[in-house]
């Protein structure tokens, strides 16, 4: 398991996930089965393949994943709030002509810095990450909300025993 901590996190976690991984593909003509490769790229994934007719609750993100984890069509018509939780998620892979075995070695184990200036920043340059105005947006209706009173407790069952009552 050495191996695997000369790998930097974003890689690790996008590896983590399990929408991530390839396929088993059987071999025509034969029972014995090959790999594609690690992992899938983005529109092989089929996260959300039609969100006009899924409910919110279909759709549910999953939690820190590197932002090339996601197509970037689909993630930037995401909601700024979505879009934000990946803004600092980190970059797993380069942009596909430089994931070749050619170049393999030098990016996989490079350091996230290194990665970010020679590949990582032209990645981001595909993703729609919030704006400062977006963000402070999002901050205010956080503060507002905080304001707006006390949380909701649940576990009170009174407005049911008035409600039984009736």
């Amino acid at each position: 398991m050495r191996h695997i901590n000369l790998y930097r996190k974003p890689i690790l976690r996008m590896a983590n996930e399990v929408a991530t991984h390839s396929d088993d593909e059987r071999v025509p003509g034969g029972d014995s089965h090959r790999k594609r490769g690690l992992l899938k790229q983005p529109e092989e994934r089929k996260l959300h393949p039609d969100t006009s007719k899924s409910s919110r609750l279909s759709r549910i993100l999953p939690e820190g994943v590197p932002i090339d984890y996601f197509d970037p069509t689909f993630f930037n018509q995401l909601n700024p709030r979505e879009r934000a939780k990946y803004a600092k998620t980190g970059v797993a892979f380069p942009l596909p002509q430089y994931c070749t075995n050619e170049h393999h070695s030098d990016w996989a184990k490079m350091g996230a810095k290194e990665f970010m200036v020679k590949y990582g920043n032209d990645v981001l340059k595909l993703y729609n990450l919030p704006t400062a105005e977006e963000l402070a947006a999002l901050e205010a209706e956080h503060d507002e909300a905080e304001e707006d009173g006390e949380p909701t407790d649940l576990d009170d069952t009174e407005d049911e025993e008035a409600m039984a009552e009736d």
